[in-house]
């Protein structure tokens, strides 16, 4: 018998060693003020998500604000096509994706849900190479800093309207570019949003990569470039801007 519970501890050991990471789910349940992600007592277990933990935010009509540092593995906000979610990032708050784990991972899903970034506000991810927003989600940046989101997929729609949008990775060793997958996806920038691309010494550029049945407006707002540090450009440099599946617009 000894020696049969120790066979069984030994297994559990061995599963929980190799479990992987970012598998632990915390989800919202609006215990405390039902608003604030910094509210401990708003989520299941009690306590703010870390980088290690995939954050589920499925009740319907929910709005979450973050005002301060938040982390989190993984969102996915809503599990039903009906259901409306809102994550809404304000002046002071900063929301941190993959922290430390994966290459180019899908961040946050959603079905039906919005994700509203003010002034002052910023989604970053802690990944050289960036990470994927998915699945029928409206973005509206309205003001704030996104950087290290390299990848849309599927019905994004992201209207940038104030505030700056750092297209692709952080370092110039991962894909070269900001794509916008299939179906349906679409970037509009307007009114004061800016559009940074990024030049690196090793004369790697960002680029817009386009899917089949997506939409890239650039007709308002402002294009920069970014000159990484060691980049010095000289006449001649050719910086491509766009590479458009021919079902693309």
């Amino acid at each position: 018998m000894k020696h049969h519970r120790f066979a069984t501890w030994f297994v559990l050991a061995v599963m929980t060693l190799f479990m992987p990471c970012g598998s632990f789910a915390v989800q919202w349940d609006g215990g405390g003020d039902g608003v604030r992600w910094l509210d401990d007592a708003n989520w299941d277990p009690n306590g703010q998500p870390t980088s290690n933990d995939t954050v589920d935010i499925f009740v319907d009509g929910t709005e979450v604000v973050i005002d301060g540092d938040a982390k989190a593995f993984r969102i996915r906000l809503t599990d039903d096509a009906t259901d409306t979610v809102t994550l809404t990032i304000t002046n002071g708050g900063t929301l941190l994706l993959h922290d430390q784990f994966g290459s180019d991972e899908t961040a946050v899903t959603g079905s039906t849900a919005v994700i509203n970034i003010y002034d002052g506000g910023t989604l970053d991810s802690g990944l050289d190479a960036g990470c994927t927003i998915q699945g029928h989600l409206a973005v509206n940046q309205y003001g704030g800093v996104v950087r290290n989101v390299n990848r849309m997929r599927t019905d994004v729609d992201w209207t940038l309207s104030g505030g700056s949008f750092f297209l692709g990775s952080r370092v110039p060793t991962f894909p070269a570019n900001f794509g916008l997958g299939s179906p349906g996806c679409s970037l509009v920038v307007t009114n004061s949003g800016t559009l940074v691309f990024t030049a690196f010494a090793n004369s790697t550029n960002y680029s817009l990569l386009l899917g089949n049945d997506c939409l890239i407006d650039l007709s308002g707002g402002t294009l920069a470039v970014n000159i990484a540090t060691g980049y010095v450009p000289q006449v001649g440099d050719v910086y491509d801007v766009i590479g458009a599946n021919a079902a693309a617009t």
